[in-house]
C-alpha cells in the first residue's frame, strides 16, 4: 500500500495549479474583445493540434449556457468570478483530472488534480504540459518578479499547491483553531470548505502554499509535512472518538447514516455535513456496508448545477432537486437494494 492509498480515509484530493501570461501580451482586462478572440484563436489551435493535448476536449465558454458554466464551476475547472464574467476557453482531459483555463484573469491557467496524497503526482503533470506549451509560446517574467501575472499574490512562480482532508473530529474541537493560528506565519493557508476562511462546513479543509521564487520539493515537502501534521492530530482524535470521548459526534454519525438511507429530499449542505459524518463512520470502521471508494462520485453529483443540468429536461423546481439529491445518494451509497 502505498502512501496515497493509506491516507484515503483522511485527504480526498491534491490540486497543483499554474498562472502564465503570454510575453507581448497586454493582461485580459486590459485586452480588446478582438485580441481575446486572437488569444482563444491562438491557444486553441495549439491545444488541438498538439499530440500532448489529444485527450483534451476544447470548450468556449460562451458557447456553454448557465448550467453548464455552473456543473464547470462546482467541479472546480472554473473560478466563480470566470464563471460570471469570463470569455474564454476551457481543455479538459478525458480523465477529467488535468484542466486548462484561457481568458480568467490571465492568459492561461494549468492545474491538475488527483485523488489522495499526491502532491508530486499533480506537480509533475503540470509541469509536463506548462513545458509542451512553453515550446511554442514564450511566457512573460523578469528577473526580480518571476512570471508576470494580474494577482500580485501569483508573482514569482505563479504557482499553488493544495491538498483537500477530511478532519471532521478536528473540526469539532478547539485544536483546530490552534493548528489554524500555528500555519499564520508561514506559507500555508487553510481554508474550510465553504470558502469563508477557517470555518468549514462538514470538517473539510483545503491546505494550499504559494511560492515566492521556485517551486520545487522543498514547498512539496512542506505542504506534505503540513498535511502530516493534521493526519496525525485528527487520526488521534478519531482514536478518542472510538474511546467515546466524543458522544455527540458518534450520535451525528448514524443519525447521518438514517438520514441518508431514508431521506426523500435534502439541502445540499445538509446533504454535505451527513455525508461527512457518515464517511467518517466508514473510516473508523463503525460503518461496514460502505467503503470510502463510494463516496468520491457521491459528493460530485449533489451539486444544484450538477442535479439541474441533470434533469434539465423536466425544469424542476427547488423541492424536484432535493429530492433528485436524496435518490442520488441513495444510489450512489447503494441504499436502494
Amino acid at each position: 500500500m502505498n502512501r496515497s492509498e493509506a491516507d484515503i480515509d483522511i485527504v480526498l484530493s491534491s490540486r497543483f495549479r499554474l498562472v502564465r501570461n503570454l510575453e507581448g501580451m497586454k493582461f485580459i482586462s486590459t485586452m480588446t474583445e478582438q485580441e481575446i478572440e486572437n488569444l482563444k484563436s491562438t491557444l486553441s489551435h495549439e491545444i488541438l493540434s498538439n499530440p500532448v493535448f489529444r485527450d483534451f476536449s476544447v470548450y468556449n465558454i460562451d458557447e456553454l449556457d448557465e448550467l453548464d458554466r455552473i456543473v464547470l464551476k462546482e467541479r472546480k475547472f472554473i473560478s466563480e468570478r470566470f464563471y460570471r464574467k469570463g470569455s474564454g476557453l476551457v481543455a479538459i482531459d478525458e480523465p477529467r483530472q488535468t484542466s486548462i483555463v484561457t481568458g480568467d484573469l490571465d492568459h492561461l491557467r494549468i492545474s491538475s488534480f488527483s485523488e489522495g496524497l499526491a502532491v508530486d503526482e499533480v506537480m509533475v503533470r503540470t509541469f509536463e504540459l506548462e513545458e509542451a506549451l512553453s515550446a511554442h509560446f514564450s511566457f512573460a517574467r523578469d528577473f526580480e518578479n518571476g512570471y508576470l501575472t494580474a494577482n500580485l499574490s501569483d508573482s514569482g512562480t505563479a504557482a499553488k499547491a493544495s491538498v483537500f482532508l477530511h478532519l471532521p473530529v478536528l473540526s469539532a474541537s478547539d485544536l483546530m483553531d490552534h493548528l489554524i493560528i500555528n500555519t499564520i506565519e508561514t506559507n500555508l493557508e487553510v481554508t474550510g470548505f465553504s470558502g469563508g476562511g477557517p470555518q468549514s462546513l462538514g470538517g473539510f479543509y483545503i491546505i494550499s502554499i504559494r511560492s515566492g521564487s521556485i517551486f520545487g520539493g522543498s514547498e512539496a515537502e512542506e505542504l506534505k509535512k503540513a498535511a502530516g501534521l493534521f493526519l496525525r492530530y485528527e487520526r488521534e482524535a478519531r482514536a478518542d472518538l472510538i474511546d467515546g470521548r466524543y458522544p455527540y459526534l458518534e450520535d451525528r454519525v448514524f443519525r447521518s447514516y438514517g438520514l441518508l438511507r431514508y431521506c426523500r429530499q435534502i439541502s445540499e449542505q445538509e446533504a454535505l455535513s451527513a455525508l461527512s459524518m457518515v464517511r467518517l463512520g466508514v473510516a473508523v470502521k463503525w460503518i461496514e456496508d460502505l467503503t470510502l471508494e463510494d463516496f468520491p462520485e457521491v459528493f460530485r453529483s449533489i451539486g444544484n448545477g450538477f442535479l439541474r443540468s441533470f434533469a434539465y429536461e423536466s425544469n424542476p423546481d427547488e423541492n424536484d432537486i432535493m429530492r433528485l439529491r436524496a435518490e442520488m445518494i441513495r444510489k450512489g451509497l447503494n441504499f436502494n437494494s
